[in-house]
């Protein structure tokens, strides 16, 4: 979807998974490796005295990590997924600078490393690679090399920094601002086409669900990201949207409870703009749908959902109509 034509970004996620083979989860997959102790909130300081902080928190039933990352005017949110067609651990993200985040987790020797790439506005992509020892229960060291253009790690650091754990209830510092620019972000294209007020709480009912489904969207990163989530039943669902950093499409990406995988792009259609999704279960199987959107009003909006056939083609008839409704917010005490 071009940045110019946007007419309608944030994108609902409520099919529930079909049901699927027992497969090992992110859970198990980090338990078995002895890295459970990578997860809580961690702080360092540079040799400047600049604070850093790293958090990694489980979600949906240990089926995801969602990372946080700050550093001066830099700030990172992503979400770690197990990808077992791929056998793979992956992570995906964006920062409030417009940076477009993509990686792969492996062990090796004991440690966790992270290889990386990101994209920025301007065209250049930076990788690296970050490697997490454990020293003790409270201190970790992160270690980050270049990857060359052989592709293979350099032998000389970047950077290397020491967190430590910081214990439940202390302070958190602010999200820190990215400050004054000039390229287009995510917010902006909302705001210009008026679909800012889908930001919030919503819920949902079809013929077809049982019971509600609840949806939020919440701004995130100085509004270079919308985060989503929605539950229904007992399927519950994370995910990102954001700008890629050509401006050219807006993309989602995210995890469910059952170990699906999710990718989704918002292009137009003769009837609107609609977010075609992509899940990817745990065995490998693939379902495709479109979900093509409609406001009401300023607090409801109508969500038409079709199957896509093998052909890549929007079946003719839809399948379901839900409508949302604001939630009302809850009093503050």
């Amino acid at each position: 979807m071009k940045a110019k034509s946007i007419v309608l970004l944030v994108g609902l996620v409520a099919i529930l998974a079909g049901p699927v083979a027992a497969q090992d989860t992110l859970g198990d997959l980090v338990a078995q490796g002895g890295y459970d102790w990578l997860a809580g909130r961690w702080v360092a300081t540079t040799d400047e005295g600049q604070e850093v902080t790293f958090e990694q928190r489980w979600v949906l039933d240990r089926h995801a990590i969602v990372s946080e990352f700050r550093m001066g005017d830099l700030a990172y949110h992503g979400l770690i997924v197990y990808v077992p067609y791929r056998e793979e651990i992956i992570q995906v993200g964006a920062d409030n600078q417009g940076g477009a985040w993509s990686g792969v987790w492996r062990d090796e020797y004991g440690t966790a490393v992270y290889r990386m790439e990101r994209k920025q506005p301007d065209g250049e992509t930076q990788r690296a690679e970050i490697v997490h020892s454990r020293i003790d229960a409270d201190t970790l060291k992160a270690t980050m090399y270049p990857i060359e253009s052989s592709g293979y790690r350099g032998s000389e650091p970047w950077a290397t920094l020491t967190y430590k754990r910081q214990k439940a209830g202390a302070p958190q510092a602010a999200a820190p601002s990215a400050g004054w620019t000039s390229r287009m972000t995510l917010g902006d294209l909302m705001a210009q086409y008026g679909y800012d007020s889908m930001i919030g709480r919503w819920a949902g009912r079809n013929e077809q669900a049982e019971g509600d489904i609840d949806v939020q969207y919440t701004w995130a990163l100085d509004k270079n990201a919308v985060l989503v989530e929605a539950k229904m039943g007992r399927f519950e669902y994370r995910g990102i949207i954001t700008l890629e950093p050509s401006g050219e499409e807006v993309v989602q990406v995210g995890a469910d409870n059952m170990g699906g995988f999710w990718k989704s792009a918002w292009t137009e259609s003769y009837d609107g703009v609609v977010n075609r999704h992509e899940m990817r279960r745990p065995d490998g199987t693939v379902q495709r749908l479109e979900h093509a959107y409609s406001v009401v009003d300023k607090d409801n909006f109508r969500v038409t959902e079709y199957g896509v056939a093998a052909g890549g083609y929007r079946e003719s008839g839809s399948r379901s109509v839900t409508t949302f409704r604001r939630r009302a917010e809850t009093p503050q005490k």
